[in-house]
């Protein structure tokens, strides 16, 4: 294993190195330090510092630093648990109401079927009486006959 690239891997994957072009050298994307912090170079208690790449194809390679008070991130940390919890919910439901619509195709597609045997089978006994109808007719139209020639 190459330790060196495995390294490079992952600081590309935190997102604290990118690349403008295969050719350029890669830039090292780092905070600068706010106005309010003392010059001494440690950053005053409860303030983190996040490195976050956009992800907008117009800014494939900025990363941006934020600077968050332990409270702030803690808020945002349970804004985004709420939110996978919502997209979880919607998730459940999706994938629910989709299940309740391949039943429901299933069981009209079921119905369907059933319908168009039971047309078949009403045409074809139209059919039959039709065509038995049409042969007592002839019998009828020929007893007619026989009984005018009878007379």
């Amino acid at each position: 294993v190459d330790i060196k690239n495995t390294a490079e891997r992952r600081k590309k994957r935190n997102g604290y190195i990118s690349e403008r072009t295969p050719s350029e050298p890669p830039t090292l994307h780092l905070y600068t330090v706010p106005r309010n912090t003392p010059s001494s170079g440690t950053p005053p208690h409860g303030v983190v510092y996040g490195v976050v790449q956009r992800s907008e194809n117009n800014h494939q390679n900025e990363v941006v630093v934020y600077e968050w008070s332990s409270h702030q991130l803690k808020e945002e940390m349970n804004y985004i648990k709420d939110v996978r919890v919502t997209l979880e919910k919607i998730r459940e439901k999706m994938f629910g109401e989709y299940d309740e619509m391949k039943e429901k195709m299933k069981r009209l597609t079921q119905d369907m079927k059933v319908s168009t045997a039971k047309q078949e089978l009403l045409e074809h006994h139209s059919q039959t009486q039709a065509s038995a109808i049409d042969s007592l007719d002839s019998i009828n139209s020929s007893l007619n006959a026989s009984s005018l020639d009878m007379q």
